[in-house]
């Protein structure tokens, strides 16, 4: 374990101390600047300076850590003469405290020889205390972290009763890496709670728990309160503080100065000093305080969290009572990538850090949205009924505890096409077999969107059986094992529920089955929420769960179907003309900037649109309009994601997600994409216009028709659009 080794770093850290502070000793000099941000740059010179300790000679630290510290307020603090060898007391101690020609005492020979002696069994003890020995505050950093912990409310944590639960939320560059994704605050609080519980808190005693959140984003701190804020358990009251309205966040959540890259270290080069003076100790604040936590939850992709679990097990940092508790990485799976990557500089591998897997998600966690009615709650209730089925069904009824259950079988929509057409498939298979008072599972892959590398990689085994679990929770929440608890209330109850869903109005049970089969699981709420961050909806403000204020649905994107060329087809006059008699609303109290997202696998209308609409101000309901489009930004980005004809299902989920969220919907009835979204609209009732809408046209078998599900034509331009 990590912890018994806490000996060899208290050993390894008093004979790097007794090195660098005989003057005598021969040095050589470490550059300060490679890496990208901070943590990145720290990690890489406790790298290069392992290797100059191991061959018995002392480091001298050079040069500045980027701009960072390259910068008019540390030169102005260390004076001209030590800021131009080096910037590194800016921030920190000196790590040779030697003056030019000071002779040394011998002090440090046996160390140095020591050090000299190190192997391959030594390392990460060895660059753990390197880490700690460098991560030594100087005066005025420590009055600065003074200050931001009673801003930050760690000021009196850990400590007696007092826990300290660390948490590194990265957003703003890190989502887009390939090996990287959006981890919700759901993912965050069920790793909290599991750390918690690992270090076995009497749960009779009053424990104050306060969570630590760092991170890039202000956002994070208001999802954890939302969840966690006042509630106990595992012997523990969770209180959620953190630093908000940090640079970071603030270059983060307003996507400020990303012409220079969306990392952080390139927007530091466009602040002032005194802003990136001010940045850099938020940072160091962040990881101060993070290894200082009994639980700590991050990644270990980001450096931050790297550097602040190496020092939670090395030198004065780590206390006795930080040693015991978990480090928990969300992206634990990454582990061996992320020591290819580090080996070459002399980084060990992040294992030796202590880190350890998250929990797995609770079975049948699900994210709805679309409106939860009385009938979709009693079509959850019905579908709990029973027991999972199992594969010996092969798509025939089979009867379990008294109820029948029906396979359906997701090749069986393979000729509708694309994704949201094979969705809405479904959809009317699984109301008719509701409307029969059975219940349903679902087998086999949605052709050409979940039978790929990716699907298989989450699910695992459970692939075989079927992948609609890769995008939405569990139709059928209870193990193949386990005797369905839900037979409560027995034949009686389950009765009362066949009967309401068989007499339900098709409208009705058509939608409650829609809403039941788009239930979102964690990961896919995931990537809706990292997309969303992507193409800048929030603009830094708004709620996380928030839509725009009208949506367009250029659909269908199949073939030479797709609405591409806005000019070719007119799609794009009639789109902004309806927007324009949209805002022009009188009985708008006040006018506020209007968002509008369309839905495309094509940018040609999202630019359209931008040059038609994000000119006018002062238009009715709308001070301003700001267009986005989700293909749009993956073409302005051509190294995340090509563009092609068929989407994958994730950025299909994307766009219903921000369709049923909108005030109001313009699309095409031939389009499944925008027929999805209105029918899982959480507020049901917005208004939803069809560009080839006709009125009393009928519904297509087991489906239910569009002026039923509240389509209508768009209202004619005002005069002079």
């Amino acid at each position: 374990a990590p912890s018994a080794l806490a000996g060899d770093r208290d050993h390894w850290f008093a004979n790097i101390r007794a090195v660098q502070e005989d003057c005598g000793i021969p040095s050589d000099s470490v550059p300060m600047h490679f890496g990208g941000g901070f943590a990145s740059k720290f990690q890489l010179m406790a790298g290069k300076a392992m290797k100059i300790f191991c061959r018995g000679r002392s480091v001298r630290l050079v040069g500045h850590l980027g701009a960072y510290s390259a910068i008019g307020p540390c030169k102005d603090m260390l004076g001209w003469d030590l800021y131009k060898e080096s910037s590194f007391t800016c921030f920190f101690q000196s790590e040779r405290p030697c003056k030019k020609d000071q002779k040394g005492k011998g002090a440090g020979s046996a160390a140095a020889k020591l050090l000299k002696g190190a192997g391959a069994k030594d390392e990460m003890a060895l660059f753990q205390a390197i880490e700690a020995y460098f991560f030594r505050v100087n005066e005025a950093t420590s009055s600065d972290f003074h200050h931001r912990e009673l801003s930050s409310g760690v000021s009196d944590v850990p400590g007696p009763g007092r826990i300290l639960i660390g948490v590194h939320a990265r957003r703003g560059d890190k989502v887009h890496d390939s090996y990287n994704r959006y981890y919700t605050a759901r993912e965050y609080a069920d790793a909290i709670m599991q750390g918690t519980g690992a270090l076995q808190l009497a749960p009779s005693a009053a424990h104050r728990c306060t969570v630590y959140v760092a991170s890039d984003s202000a956002a994070v701190i208001g999802e954890l309160k939302s969840i966690m804020e006042g509630t106990m358990a595992k012997g523990c009251t969770f209180n959620v503080v953190g630093q908000q309205g940090t640079r970071t966040q603030q270059a983060t959540d307003h996507h400020q100065f990303e012409r220079n890259g969306g990392a952080m270290a390139g927007k530091i080069a466009k602040m002032s000093g005194e802003q990136a003076l001010d940045t850099a100790r938020e940072i160091l604040f962040d990881v101060y305080t993070l290894s200082r936590a009994n639980v700590f939850v991050g990644t270990l992709t980001s450096q931050v969290g790297r550097l602040a679990a190496g020092l939670r097990l090395a030198g004065p940092l780590g206390a006795d009572a930080v040693r015991g508790g978990r480090t928990i990485a969300l992206d634990y799976k990454n582990a061996g990538m992320v020591q290819g990557m580090g080996a070459a500089d002399g980084i060990p591998s992040p294992l030796s850090e202590g880190w350890v897997p998250p929990p797995r998600p609770p079975p049948g966690e699900a994210i709805t949205v679309g409106a939860a009615t009385a009938l979709f709650t009693t079509v959850q209730a019905l579908q709990r009924q029973g027991n999972r089925c199992s594969s010996h069904t092969q798509g025939a009824a089979a009867q379990q505890h008294g109820i029948e259950v029906e396979e359906i079988n997701l090749g069986t929509f393979a000729t509708l096409g694309e994704f949201a057409a094979q969705l809405r498939g479904l959809v009317a298979a699984a109301a008719a077999v509701l409307r029969r008072g059975h219940v349903f599972c679902i087998a086999g892959h949605f052709v050409g969107h979940s039978d790929g590398k990716a699907c298989k990689e989450h699910l695992g085994a459970g692939f075989a059986g079927g992948s609609f679990r890769c995008f939405f929770a569990d139709e059928r929440p209870c193990s193949d094992e386990q005797e369905h608890e839900g037979d409560i209330g027995g034949a009686e109850e389950r009765q009362l529920l066949q009967d309401a869903v068989s007499k339900a109005e098709d409208l009705a049970l058509f939608q409650a089955a829609q809403t039941y089969i788009f239930r979102l699981n964690e990961v896919a709420m995931s990537e809706v929420l990292k997309r969303r961050w992507s193409v800048r909806l929030d603009e830094g403000d708004g709620e996380a769960s928030a839509g725009p204020s009208l949506a367009f649905d250029a659909e269908p994107r199949m073939g030479a179907a797709v609405v591409g060329d806005s000019k070719a087809d007119g799609a794009g006059e009639a789109l902004a003309q309806f927007a324009v008699a949209w805002a022009d609303n009188d009985e708008a109290a006040k006018a506020t900037p209007c968002r509008l997202y369309i839905a495309s696998n094509a940018s040609a209308i999202v630019r359209d649109m931008q040059k038609r609409l994000e000119k006018r101000i002062s238009l009715g309901r709308c001070s301003v309009f700001k267009v986005y489009g989700l293909q749009d930004y993956w073409d302005s980005h051509p190294g995340l994601k090509k563009q092609a004809k068929s989407r994958e299902a994730l950025d299909v989920i994307f766009d219903v997600w921000m369709l049923s969220r909108a005030e109001a919907v313009v699309g095409r009835l031939a389009s499944p994409l925008g027929r999805l979204a209105v029918g899982v609209r959480e507020k049901p009732g917005g208004a939803a216009m069809a560009l080839d809408f006709i009125a009393a046209a009928p519904a297509a078998k087991g489906f239910s028709s569009a002026e039923a599900e509240g389509w209508s034509s768009p209202p004619p331009a005002p005069p002079g659009t």
